[in-house]
């Protein structure tokens, strides 16, 4: 019997999802800024949850941009 391989987090098990840091909540959403879905951003639903409130917080600050002038 082939056990099914696990599937790891991009961001790692210690990795802090943050509003400041921009670079990585641009990495997850589309060049349109919409946030994309755990199952292409293979994000646990706790990680997915983080990233979504960090994302709406940097958009709220005016950090984020809702919809970008142009395409990333």
């Amino acid at each position: 019997m082939v056990k099914a391989k696990s599937k790891l987090s991009p961001l790692g098990l210690n990795r802090q999802i943050d509003y400041k840091d921009l670079i990585l909540l641009r990495s997850f959403t589309t060049s349109y800024g919409k946030i994309l879905g755990r199952s292409v951003n293979r994000l646990t639903k706790i990680q997915q949850s983080k990233l979504k409130k960090a994302i709406k917080h940097a958009r709220l600050l005016g950090l984020f941009p809702f919809v970008p002038n142009k395409a990333i």
